[in-house]
């Protein structure tokens, strides 16, 4: 949808028609959601910063891009763990790269309950909270997050679900796996998936539950 396209408001009953307070606030949330969509920062930062070694043909301007990073390390998830199944770092002033790489349990980055629970979650809850600590700072008020498949190899964004864990948590996807997409849909920030590996079924709903989509050359995706 074109980010200009005015949003169609939703239609109206004959026997209850909202006032004009409601029309007022609605109104008002359709501006909040236009203009939010209009301040994509880091947008081009996060280019560079996934896909660098994939556009060769841009490396020139791309060389031209400078950025300061206001974290000096990764923040882990779970907290405590040297080698957690995410990470959070600030590549840029108000940008957050939230990265996947939980191969301890699953090769190839499943989301299962435990990653969800003690990384993914987790990791959400602190970057919506530096980012309220900024804002109120003054440092920055926009902002966005990315999210990507672990860097290093960047074989795999995630490759779905961990089925096998499913019959020990039968409310796997109320419990877990919709408020992850519930959490991510709703983030304040502008959420980008950058999909640097293979993409399907339960980690391509996650994809999808982002603002917006960055593919690098050779990434899979299952559509349906």
């Amino acid at each position: 949808m074109p980010l200009d396209r005015p949003l169609a408001p939703a239609p109206e009953s004959s026997t209850s028609r909202p006032s004009d307070q409601q029309r007022e606030d609605r109104n008002s949330a359709y501006s909040m959601i236009r203009a939010g969509r209009r301040r994509i920062a880091g947008l081009e930062s996060c280019l560079e910063l996934l896909l660098h070694s994939h556009l060769s043909l841009y490396q020139a301007h791309l060389e031209q891009l400078r950025y300061t990073s206001t974290m000096t390390s990764a923040v882990t998830f779970p907290r405590g763990q040297k080698e957690g199944w995410a990470t959070v770092t600030e590549p840029a002033s108000g940008v957050w790269l939230l990265e996947m790489h939980n191969f301890q349990n699953s090769p190839d980055n499943r989301l299962e309950p435990e990653f969800i629970r003690q990384a993914l979650l987790p990791a959400l809850d602190y970057v919506e909270l530096a980012w309220h600590k900024a804002a109120k700072a003054g440092t920055h008020k926009g902002g966005s997050l990315v999210i990507t498949g672990e860097r290093k190899v960047g074989k795999f964004f995630s490759n779905g679900l961990n089925l096998d864990c499913l019959p020990a948590y039968p409310t796997f996807f109320g419990d877990y796996y919709y408020k992850l997409l519930s959490r991510v849909i709703t983030f304040p920030l502008t959420t980008i998936a950058a999909i640097n590996g293979h993409c399907f079924a339960g980690g391509l709903c996650l994809a999808l539950a982002c603002d917006w989509r960055i593919c690098r050359a050779g990434s899979h995706s299952a559509y349906f």
